[in-house]
């Protein structure tokens, strides 16, 4: 988009073909400045001008002043129609009016619409009406169905933001540009047409010197942006170059400098720009959300920024930096609710992970959000469904969230591994299966996500395939220790009992929190006394290890010693603390051993799980 935005008319500021009548709406702006004053279209910012001229109609000059000539207001309206066709179609025509409203005469072809429609004397209308009239007889006769078309599906294009170029020269700012990377990924995902794969899979090409097409062939992706980020004081540089993968092409490259406190409109431009260029047509709702983006608090988006970046780290110091940021964020500007947003989703994100209260301190942070309003956010509505899912067992409530955050951000992994566990609990196995794939696609290199289809897999008992998702997961991480863990219990399903006790060795190695695997392997491969030797030396290790997370291992290995009281005794003991995995009780074949048991209904039911025909 380029021009001067007070006078832009509406195809250009979204960036579509434009002809002359775009240049009959920017002299009927300035006529109407001229008459009032002001302009008919303003905002406190570029893109709250351009949302103006989209939506919103001019206040009446007849209220800016009383000596308005008759007809003049039918004038500017006609020239400021935001359809190009409703507009005058030549100058001359527009010249003739304003000729004949100085001469005190009425406007030859500005006129009411409803009036406009029934002018016989509108050549326009006979050619419209001749025209119905030939495609009437050409439909009766059967000829045109003969010609029509097929709607086609929209075409869906996959894309790419590399990690944008520190151009600072300071480390320090690194937060900075990762942020502005995955901001412009958020942006460009508001667009349906548009796959755009997630910031965990594009930061690990990082300063890489691999080829583009080879990084383009591994993320899967048709188009790559690359780009620097400069941050000066309150001043910020972006330049963003669009590249064709396939031919290595660049097809178009822009720079923007603007002052921090506008940085958001910044990336709607940048994402309008590449949907022109690459020929995605916006619906109306994509359109207005990318017309719209709020000032900013430099100092407290900075902290925002710092707190993700070290979210994204996945480690507990990691964690602990950011909470500490995100907390000052919301004290340097407690109405933003990016934020709270962010904050709800980092304590969703810990509260599977032997922290009693984080789901509690994420409802808080979620509900904060929500109160503050604004335009919808992916990460509010993801924390309220994982909630529900894994907290509140509001099994409906969290479907509705979850599916509203992949429709605001499709490029969030996490936000389709959670829907998919939803409907796998509720028995619709295979779109669950492939739900979890949409997560492969967008996060292709986190191996959390095959490690999780694995799983998926062990439960509906297809081995074969789950093996195979498992190790994907450790192609991506051999020392990934949740996919050793899966690979394990695989290895024991199949009788390979010696193999799957060394991966969960390996496992416990890497992760004690996933040690209770090789308790329950020892007892599968029947060797009792080290299966309870390996339980009390866990347990001895961690003395307060007891409810939520320890418990749901605990009954497993007691179900495979068929020890079924203690078994029910752990279980209950996560369900007092409502351990975030207890849900999928009914799916797990660890438990298969207790189901015949009375206190297994008895446990399904205090959950609301769904049984039968609600399945």
């Amino acid at each position: 988009t380029v021009g001067t935005a007070a006078y832009m008319s509406p195809e250009q500021a979204m960036g579509k073909e434009v002809d002359h009548r775009a240049d009959i709406w920017s002299l009927g702006v300035v006529l109407y400045e001229m008459l009032a004053g002001n302009t008919p279209f303003r905002g406190e910012y570029e893109q709250a001008l351009v949302y103006s001229i989209l939506n919103e109609e001019p206040e009446p000059l007849a209220k800016a002043r009383s000596d308005i000539p008759s007809g003049l207001e039918q004038i500017v309206g006609m020239a400021l129609a935001k359809n190009p066709s409703e507009r005058y179609q030549t100058i001359a025509e527009f010249l003739a009016d304003l000729q004949a409203v100085a001469e005190g005469l009425k406007p030859l072809t500005a006129k009411p619409k409803a009036a406009r429609i029934f002018d016989i004397k509108n050549k326009y209308l006979y050619a419209a009406l001749a025209l119905c009239g030939l495609l009437a007889s050409l439909y009766i006769s059967g000829v045109l169905p003969f010609f029509q078309k097929k709607p086609e599906a929209p075409m869906i294009r996959s894309l790419a933001v590399l990690p944008l170029v520190n151009f600072s020269g300071d480390s320090s700012q690194e937060y900075f540009s990762d942020g502005m990377t995955e901001e412009l990924i958020t942006c460009l995902a508001k667009i349906a047409s548009l796959k755009v794969i997630s910031r965990t899979s594009v930061m690990q090409f990082k300063g890489s010197k691999k080829p583009l097409r080879e990084i383009a062939a591994t993320l899967g992706v048709d188009w790559v942006i690359e780009g620097s980020v400069q941050l000066s004081g309150e001043r910020v540089r972006i330049t963003a170059q669009l590249i064709n993968a396939k031919t290595d092409t660049h097809v178009w490259a822009e720079r923007y400098e603007r002052s921090l406190r506008n940085v958001l409109a910044v990336q709607n431009e940048v994402a309008l720009a590449i949907a022109d260029k690459i020929k995605i047509q916006l619906t109306p709702q994509e359109q207005a959300r990318l017309a719209i983006a709020r000032p900013i608090n430099p100092e407290a988006y900075a902290d925002y920024l710092k707190g993700k970046f070290y979210l994204n780290k996945m480690t507990p110091e990691g964690y602990e930096k950011a909470l500490a940021y995100l907390n000052q964020a919301i004290e340097k500007d407690p109405t933003n609710p990016l934020s709270y947003a962010q904050l709800a989703f980092f304590y969703s994100v810990i509260g599977h992970e032997r922290f009693p209260d984080a789901f509690a301190q994420a409802k808080v942070a979620a509900r904060k959000a929500e109160e503050l309003g604004g335009e919808p956010l992916s990460e509010m509505y993801l924390a309220f469904g994982m909630i529900k899912l894994y907290s509140d067992w509001d099994y409906k409530g969290a479907e509705k969230d979850l599916q509203r955050a992949i429709e605001l951000n499709p490029s969030i992994g996490e936000a389709h591994r959670d829907y998919s566990w939803y409907l796998f609990m509720i028995g619709r196995r295979e779109e669950a299966l492939a739900e979890m794939k949409r997560a492969q696609e967008v996060e292709p290199l986190t191996p959390l996500f095959y490690a999780d289809r694995g799983y998926q897999y062990w439960c509906t008992g297809q081995i074969e395939k789950a093996i195979g998702e498992a190790r994907k997961s450790l192609e991506l991480d051999p020392d990934f220790a949740y996919g050793l863990y899966v690979l394990g219990v695989l290895y024991a399903e199949k009788g390979m009992f010696a193999e799957a006790i060394a991966t969960q060795q390996k496992a416990g190695a890497v992760d004690p929190v996933w040690r209770w695997g090789l308790a329950r392997t020892y007892a599968q491969a029947g060797r009792r006394d080290e299966a309870r030797k390996q339980l009390a030396k866990s347990l001895a290790e961690k003395p307060k290890a007891k409810g939520a997370w320890a418990g749901w291992f605990l009954a497993e290995t007691y179900a495979a010693l068929g020890e079924n009281d203690e078994a029910f005794l752990w279980l209950e003991a996560a369900y007092r603390e409502r351990h975030s995995f207890l849900p999928w009780i009914n799916d797990n074949p660890a438990y298969a051993p207790l189901r015949s048991d009375p206190r297994f209904p008895d446990l399904v039911r205090r959950m609301n799980l769904p049984v039968g025909d609600e399945k």
